[in-house]
């Protein structure tokens, strides 16, 4: 091989190395731009049918910096506590709010600002300021003792109910179904070739807060779950050695419904 030959070597890979160094920086923008996007989907809110499938279940607004947030209670029978629930980025499964109902089991959904049609657009602090704005609506509205609520959290809401427990009151527990450790260590996982821990702005670190709750904490989780894999739910629980612990072997992310139901009732010890 030649002078030239050489030359046109170290040329070609010069360029071909621009190219690719531009690519990945052209990608790694698109994903830093659009993180909102990929960690809130969205969601439109149910179809009627599904609200009137609930007995007792009733529209009601709570205001929060954001705005006034639409959502759904539903008053538990006499001894019952009231679940505050906490959804995922793609909303909720209406088939569990019915199965909580059946149960006698009070029901307080508020969807985030910007789902359901809620004013304002996500990211970590509002969904905090909108969890503590339902916490002071069921407290001073709802008239709701904290020894009569039950923060559940579901996928991406475990994160926000996991915060919510650190709030004074007394908690009479914390549910998360599906949870991660971090958004962080999830994005890390999923897209190891991208720095994300120095790019993403919402971390919902579950991991860095779980020991200092003082509630009774329950975590149910899918051993076949492909989108949060149940090894966030094992490091969770070892971090709180208190947990309990529901695994549900051969489940992915959406779980069955009377199992996760059957798990609360035995956590509140009700059978």
């Amino acid at each position: 091989m030649g002078a030239s030959d050489l030359h046109r070597m170290r040329r070609f890979t010069l360029r071909l190395t621009w190219i690719v160094a531009l690519g990945y920086m052209a990608v790694v923008t698109a994903l830093y731009l659009a993180q909102d996007r990929l960690i809130h989907v969205g969601w439109a809110g149910p179809a009627p049918q599904a609200v009137a499938a609930i007995p007792g279940l009733t529209e009601i607004s709570v205001e929060s910096d954001a705005g006034y947030l639409r959502g759904w209670h539903r008053p538990a029978a006499s001894g019952r506590p009231t679940l505050i629930v906490f959804h995922g980025n793609g909303g909720f499964y209406w088939r569990r709010l019915d199965a909580f109902a059946q149960r006698g089991w009070g029901i307080l959904l508020v969807p985030y600002r910007g789902y359901a049609g809620n004013p304002g657009a996500p990211d970590e602090a509002g969904l905090m300021e909108d969890g503590r704005a339902v916490l002071a609506h069921a407290r001073g509205v709802l008239g709701l003792p904290a020894e009569d609520i039950l923060l559940y959290g579901e996928s991406l809401g475990t994160g926000v109910a996991a915060r919510m427990a650190l709030e004074p009151g007394g908690w009479r527990g914390l549910i998360l179904v599906a949870p991660y450790t971090s958004v962080e260590d999830r994005a890390a996982e999923l897209y190891p070739w991208v720095p994300v821990r120095t790019l993403l702005r919402d971390r919902f670190a579950t991991d860095e807060i779980i020991a200092r709750v003082e509630a009774p904490i329950l975590i149910v989780h899918g051993t076949s779950d492909p989108v949060i894999p149940v090894a966030h739910g094992r490091a969770l629980a070892a971090l709180a050695p208190e947990t309990k612990t529901t695994w549900i072997d051969g489940a992915g992310h959406i779980l069955p419904v009377p199992t996760v139901t059957r798990a609360i009732a035995e956590f509140l010890g009700t059978g």
